[in-house]
């Protein structure tokens, strides 16, 4: 669109409706450029870049194994220093299970008690029943010092992930450890080195929800977690 304006002038323009078809991480840029001919000799000035990231709309039963990664509708990761993040890797002791998503705590140097988020897609809880967040994870302690505790959250949204003001689930140490061995660089290899969580979303029915997997950083070691299920009467088949 093209507008006239003179030296020192401002002006406040009405974008027009932008709409995407694609999923994940988005860029809109907005660009000002000089139409008159007159030359521009700046130009870093003219524009600004704004990022998003776009996920899908979900009723229940949600189930995540994980077996196709993070898939760009569905999960979003915050990383907030750049460093380690969640990611996908091999595991064993889950049936029909190859692949788990997972903190690599043990190698998150400097034990800072960095926070990394898992953020899945936007989900209705329906307004009667009881809805279950179900989930498998593993972990095992390096260390019996208290220094070395690695905790892990689940927290609730209703502001489209704005904010994660509800704390429903927080595990640290020896609540979290699913094996009691302490070793080096934890890869969970059998069944029972998995433990099967539940938690009661009853709560938000009624309301559009997002749900953050989040860890805090002690360096205790690595945390996995698979075989996400939420859902309203019967549990489905992961």
């Amino acid at each position: 669109m093209d507008r006239d304006l003179i030296a020192n002038d401002t002006i406040i323009l009405q974008l027009p409706s932008i709409t995407t078809s694609t999923y994940g991480n988005q860029e809109l840029s907005i660009v000002a450029a000089i139409t008159s001919g007159a030359p521009e000799y700046d130009e870093i000035n003219n524009r600004s870049l704004y990022s998003f990231n776009r996920r899908g709309f979900y009723n229940l039963p949600f189930v995540e194994d994980f077996e196709n990664g993070f898939e760009s509708d569905k999960w979003y990761i915050v990383n907030p220093d750049n460093s380690m993040a969640w990611d996908i890797i091999t595991t064993e002791g889950l049936i029909w299970s190859n692949y788990s998503a997972t903190m690599q705590l043990y190698n998150y140097a400097p034990r800072e008690s960095q926070k990394d988020g898992l953020i899945g897609p936007e989900l209705l809880i329906p307004s009667s029943g009881s809805t279950i967040l179900k989930f498998d994870v593993a972990y095992q302690k390096k260390s019996s010092s208290s220094y070395l505790q690695d905790t892990l959250k689940v927290l609730v949204s209703g502001d489209c992930g704005q904010t994660f003001p509800n704390n429903v689930y927080e595990k640290t140490g020896d609540d979290l450890e699913t094996l009691d061995t302490l070793s080096i660089d934890f890869v969970p290899a059998y069944h029972s080195h998995w433990r099967r969580d539940s938690i009661d979303l009853s709560a938000f029915s009624g309301q559009n929800i997002m749900i953050q997997f989040e860890t805090t950083n002690r360096q205790g070691n690595n945390v996995y977690i698979d075989n996400i299920s939420i859902y309203n009467g019967n549990e489905p088949l992961v």
